[in-house]
């Protein structure tokens, strides 16, 4: 017991002896906001996929039905999507399903500024419950 209690007041003083001397600075040490900044299609699909891996692994622990809703895409904004959906699907346990079988529908798209967005709606209320946007670095 000696022993544990010599163990623990070491490190306990190894860890305040590593502060420096002075008063602790005041207000946020960290900026809340991320820096909006532009994404290769790659970045851009890894900033995607970990967002909506997140949500989906707090929401839908048990799985979800989602109905895929990307016509009138044209092929590269449809692959990258595709991609972001499959990539999650390893990690959770969502379905591609009917509308009449779907709790959700996963929309994307991409406008004239050359942003992506992603966005899961519920089809019960018809409420947008996950939102993603990405600028997409000019090609």
């Amino acid at each position: 017991m000696r022993i544990f209690l010599l163990f623990i007041s070491i490190i306990l003083f190894a860890g305040c002896a590593g502060l420096p001397p002075g008063k602790a600075p005041s207000g946020p040490i960290v900026s809340s906001k991320l820096a909006k900044k532009e994404y290769s299609w790659i970045g851009a699909k890894n900033y995607m996929l970990t967002s909506l891996s997140m949500f989906c692994l707090q929401n839908f622990p048990e799985g979800a039905g989602l109905n895929v809703d990307f016509k009138n895409l044209n092929k590269k904004i449809k692959s990258n999507s595709l991609d972001v959906l499959c990539a999650v699907r390893n990690s959770v346990p969502i379905h591609v399903a009917k509308v009449s079988d779907a709790a959700y529908r996963v929309n994307s798209e991409i406008n004239k500024k050359n942003i992506w967005s992603m966005r899961l709606t519920d089809l019960k209320t018809n409420k947008v419950v996950w939102l993603e946007r990405v600028k997409i670095k000019g090609e």
